[in-house]
């Protein structure tokens, strides 16, 4: 919204109440009906979302996508985080927190979204190359937080060896700390995703260990930045990636 304000574009923001893709796509489709000059989207599954997009570009309005891309559609860019790069350093993160050994579980916000995927499939990448870690189980939250504490209870009562829990979306962890205080299992490290209030404070209190963190406002100005280059003549880059950082209570308690 600062963004449109600042470069004089009208900005319009629709979506689900929550995470739901049918009705995304149905709204996709009736921004691309109302033809508007340009749209940004969250493109949750890469397959469902594609011929929509594809639409939306054959009919002349340009398609960025943020947070989730559409690597197999004609969209102009995808602005957000490098998902997979962001898995490996939660995967980095884990290594050493762990001295790279003990059982994991994971809880997956979405296993069918493309972010999600690709955060999974760069932790995997990091620490299967150790001999003393494993990825025991992996389980969907749905992105709620009640799910993720009831898939995080099901790891650890089907693996008691567990004793590292990751979250890859905004509510996993904290669902993951109630399950583990359900369970007084002390002993079970806890790693997230974004910072949410409850997050942050779960951390200060080294009840979870650390969380990456995106930049949401950062993708959501330079997602309409680039827009306006475009509508400008300007060339714009395919792929746009913004900063993480990971947090822990080190961080919390400098400031």
């Amino acid at each position: 919204m600062e963004a449109g304000k600042d470069l004089n574009i009208q900005v319009e923001y629709i979506g689900p109440l929550q995470s739901n893709m049918e009705e995304q796509l149905k709204l996709l489709e009736k921004s691309i009906a109302s033809n508007v000059d340009g749209i940004i989207v969250q493109s949750l599954n890469n397959e469902k979302f594609t011929p929509l997009i594809n639409k939306a570009m054959a009919k002349g309005i340009p398609v960025i996508t943020i947070d989730t891309d559409a690597p197999s559609s004609n969209r102009l860019s995808y602005v957000g985080t490098d998902n997979y790069f962001a898995g490996q350093q939660l995967g980095n993160k884990v290594l050493k927190e762990t001295r790279g050994r003990g059982k994991i579980g994971i809880i997956i916000g979405d296993i069918t979204a493309e972010n999600q995927k690709l955060r999974l499939n760069g932790f995997k990448s990091v620490i299967e190359k150790w001999d003393n870690m494993e990825v025991i189980e992996v389980l969907p939250s749905n992105i709620s937080r009640i799910k993720a504490g009831q898939q995080a209870e099901k790891i650890l009562r089907n693996h008691p060896e567990v004793s590292i829990l990751v979250g890859t979306s905004v509510f996993d962890a904290v669902g993951i700390l109630q399950a583990t205080e359900n369970l007084n299992r002390e002993d079970v490290q806890i790693f997230g995703f974004d910072d949410i209030d409850d997050t942050l404070h779960a951390i200060k209190e080294r009840m979870i260990v650390a969380t990456v963190v995106q930049k949401p406002y950062q993708i959501g100005y330079k997602s309409v930045s680039l827009m306006d280059d475009h509508f400008k003549g300007i060339s714009i880059p395919t792929k746009a990636y913004t900063e993480i950082t990971i947090i822990d209570s080190a961080d919390l308690n400098m400031e």
